[in-house]
C-alpha cells in the first residue's frame, strides 16, 4: 500500500476534476490517498470516497500575496506522501515541484489540455517562458498526458524528453445514480452539448449550427449542459435567432446520463479539447457523435472511424451532418454501434491499470 496524494484547486464540475475524482476513488481500493484542495469548493465534493481525506489548503492560487503561503502549507500536507499526482489544472503541478523542493518525492503530473494554447491564452507563450516551463517539466518524475496530441505539444513545444512522457487515456465513469427517467419531453430530434461554457468550448458554433439545422428541418431541440462565463453571452445569441424556445440551458446536472438517454445525437464544437471526456460518455449510451477536429476527438474518434470530424468553427457544415443523420438512420445506427464497441478501451479497470504500472 502506497501513500498517494492528489492536488487540484477544488472539486469544481470540468473534466479534469472528474478525472482526478475518479482516479483517486479508484486508488483509495487499494492505497492510502489524499486530495488536497486550494479551496474546498466544487460540485463533486458529494462523491469523494469515505476512504478519501480532504485536506483544504484554504488559499486563492491565483493571489501572489498567498502563494509563499499556500507552498508552506502545501509541503505540510504533502510531506508524508510516497506519490503525488498533480497538474489536473494547468501549472499547479509547479506549485507542488516549488514546495516539495529538497525532498525526494516522486512528483507525476497528469496533463489534461494543450499546453502551448493554454500558455498563449495568458499571453507567456515566448521562448523563454517555454524553455522555463520544459526545465520544470523535465524535473518531474513522469508525465501522464491525456492524449497522444498533448504529449506531441509538450515535445513540440516545451522542450520535454519523450521517455518523460505517457500516454493514459480518462476512464469512462458515470457520478450519477438515476436509471432511465426523462425530465420531461423535449421536441425530437434532440441535439445535446455537455461543456463548461467557456470561449474555448465555441458554444456559439453549437447554436449556429442549431439555428441553420432548423431552417431546413423546422423541428427539434438543442440541450446546452454546463455553466461559465460565456452563458449570458450564449442565451443571447439563440434569442438573435428567435430559436430560444428550442434552446435549453440546463445549467450543471449530476444525471447526466437522464439527459443522454432522451438525446439523438451529441455536439462538441471546441476550438481544443485535450481529450473530450463527453464523447466516451455520449457514445456508451449510443449517441452518434459529431465533433471538431481538435486534439483529444480526433483520437477518440480515430479521425472519423467512430464518428463525424469537421473542421473548427464550420457550423454551416456541421448542421449539414445534424440533417445528414437525421435522414439516414442506417448510417446513424451503424455510428452508435461502432461507438459503443470503441468506449471499453476506457474501462475503468484497464485504465486504472495503466496507473498502476506506473507505480
Amino acid at each position: 500500500m502506497k501513500k498517494i496524494a492528489f492536488i487540484v484547486p477544488d472539486l469544481g464540475g470540468g473534466g479534469a476534476e472528474k478525472a482526478l475524482l475518479v482516479l483517486a476513488n479508484k486508488f483509495s481500493e487499494k492505497h492510502k490517498v489524499i486530495i488536497v484542495l486550494f479551496k474546498k469548493k466544487g460540485v463533486f465534493l458529494d462523491f469523494v470516497s469515505d476512504k478519501i481525506n480532504i485536506i483544504s489548503l484554504k488559499k486563492n492560487h491565483k493571489n501572489l500575496l498567498h502563494i509563499p503561503l499556500l507552498l508552506l502549507k502545501l509541503r505540510k500536507s504533502l510531506k508524508n506522501s510516497d506519490i503525488i499526482f498533480c497538474g489536473f489544472q494547468l501549472f499547479t503541478e509547479f506549485y507542488v515541484l516549488l514546495s516539495l523542493f529538497g525532498l525526494n518525492k516522486k512528483i507525476i503530473p497528469v496533463i489534461q489540455t494543450n499546453v502551448s494554447f493554454m500558455m498563449k491564452k495568458i499571453n507567456i507563450y515566448n521562448y523563454l517562458s517555454r524553455k522555463i516551463i520544459g526545465f520544470l517539466y523535465n524535473r518531474m518524475d513522469k508525465i501522464v498526458c491525456a492524449s497522444k496530441g498533448i504529449k506531441s505539444d509538450i515535445i513540440n513545444n516545451l522542450f520535454v524528453k519523450e521517455n518523460k512522457l505517457k500516454v493514459i487515456y480518462n476512464p469512462l465513469y458515470f457520478f450519477d445514480q438515476n436509471e432511465g427517467k426523462i425530465i420531461y419531453y423535449f421536441e425530437k430530434p434532440i441535439f445535446i452539448t455537455l461543456a463548461r461554457l467557456s470561449y474555448q468550448k465555441r458554444i456559439d458554433t453549437t447554436i449556429k449550427a442549431f439555428n441553420e439545422f432548423l431552417k431546413v428541418k423546422k423541428h427539434g431541440s438543442l440541450l446546452i449542459l454546463g455553466d461559465g462565463e460565456e452563458k449570458e453571452n450564449l442565451i443571447k445569441l439563440a434569442k438573435k435567432y428567435n430559436i430560444s424556445e428550442k434552446v435549453y440551458f440546463k445549467g450543471f446536472v449530476h444525471n447526466i446520463s437522464d439527459y443522454l438517454r432522451c438525446s439523438d445525437v451529441f455536439l462538441l464544437t471546441s476550438d481544443v479539447e485535450g481529450f473530450g471526456n463527453v464523447l466516451i460518455e455520449a457514445m456508451y449510451y449510443g449517441l452518434p457523435v459529431i465533433s471538431t477536429n481538435c486534439t483529444g476527438p480526433c483520437e477518440v474518434l480515430e479521425n472519423g472511424k467512430y464518428g463525424i470530424i469537421v473542421n473548427k468553427g464550420d457550423y454551416k457544415k456541421i448542421s449539414e451532418k445534424m440533417i445528414f443523420l437525421t435522414e439516414n438512420c442506417k448510417i446513424l445506427n451503424d455510428i452508435k454501434r461502432k461507438g459503443k464497441a470503441r468506449v471499453k478501451e476506457f474501462d475503468i479497470d484497464k485504465i486504472y491499470d495503466e496507473y498502476e504500472k506506473i507505480l
